[in-house]
């Protein structure tokens, strides 16, 4: 019955571990007054596909029929004569938003400023992803502590 004890924590750990190693939060607002307090928000192909479009708008190539299950945060922001605009959000990991040509309409901008990235605090600014690795762990091992307590041989 011990080494069930061990099983069940071991399970319990790599299902949280593997839960949260698949999600993404990313930064996400549509505008210069959003952008000033945006959402942190988990990853989803709706998210994906809205910064999809927000792209689509703004630069020419973007490819609106590839999708990926693992995805990336995106920020930019023009400057010009237009006005300015700021968008950030979830993207799919096999659209490179910054490297894409901005549209005639918007090319003659005066400051484009754009990141792409994975799983970075500084891009997504979630806390401290060791914190969130680490409390699921813990409690799976106080809840396998006392399951196995009450288990006999």
């Amino acid at each position: 019955m011990y080494f069930s004890g061990i099983f069940l924590n071991l399970f319990l750990t790599v299902s949280c571990l593997v839960g949260l190693g698949l999600s993404l939060r990313c930064l996400t607002c549509a505008s210069p007054q959003d952008c000033k307090k945006p959402q942190l928000l988990e990853c989803t192909p709706f998210l994906a596909n809205n910064t999809r479009s927000q792209l689509n708008t703004y630069h020419e190539g973007v490819n609106m029929n590839v999708s990926s299950y693992a995805f990336n945060c995106l920020q930019e922001e023009i400057k010009g004569g237009f006005g300015d605009i700021h968008y950030r959000g979830c993207i799919y990991d096999n659209i490179h938003g910054c490297n894409l040509r901005l549209r005639p309409q918007f090319a003659a901008s005066n400051q484009r400023k754009c990141k792409q990235c994975q799983m970075k605090d500084a891009c997504n600014s979630s806390e401290n992803i060791f914190k969130h690795l680490l409390e699921p762990f813990i409690h799976s091992m106080v809840i396998v502590t006392d399951v196995s307590k009450g288990v006999t041989i």
